[in-house]
């Protein structure tokens, strides 16, 4: 599929309100892409491709994902999203570019390791402009961060968010939080 396929195609199967979120971070992330020398085109295709199960229903995507190695993301549901995004891309979509499919997979979560698109969609997930809890300042400071400085900015400030919430980070983006800070030590 061409990207005005699947772009196309993403409008189809999303809310208005969805359609233009995964506009406004696939703008983003291209913008990121350029910004530390990254493939714009794949950084594209995954952002607007990020939220493509978001708006399916529990239920489905227990369907979609029935491997009890899932089991640690059904609580709450919507951590399967992801998942089941990836597999969505893959087989309606065509999607075979591993890059892609990873960056769909971890954009809600992180994960330690993820490569350089996954790490693109995870913060313009975050940042794009449709996030009015972002501010201007925010967006700046990120543009000024490499790539899992910028991850780890996310991170950070999604915990603080957490924290005044009475909430804790799903384990696996502690544990990309700590992947990161080892790597700086």
């Amino acid at each position: 599929m061409t990207l005005t396929e699947i772009t196309a195609e993403v409008a189809n199967r999303l809310s208005r309100k969805r359609y233009a979120h995964s506009l406004a971070v696939a703008t983003q992330a291209v913008k990121l892409a350029a910004l530390h020398g990254e493939n714009p085109r794949r950084a594209y295709t995954a952002a607007v491709l990020h939220d493509i199960a978001r708006e399916l229903s529990a239920d489905r995507w227990n369907d979609i994902l029935p491997e009890s190695r899932f089991d640690l993301y059904r609580n709450p549901p919507v951590l399967l999203h992801g998942f089941a995004g990836e597999r969505i891309a893959a087989v309606e979509f065509s999607i075979d570019d591993l890059e892609v499919l990873e960056a769909i997979r971890y954009h809600t979560l992180g994960f330690p390791g993820m490569g350089k698109t996954a790490q693109i969609v995870f913060v313009s997930d975050y940042i794009s402009r449709d996030r009015t809890f972002v501010g201007e300042d925010f967006r700046c400071r990120i543009a000024s961060l490499s790539l899992e400085e910028a991850v780890l900015a996310v991170i950070d400030a999604t915990a603080d968010y957490f924290m005044k919430t009475g909430r804790s980070l799903h384990p696996d983006t502690e544990n990309e939080a700590a992947f990161l800070r080892r790597k700086w030590k």
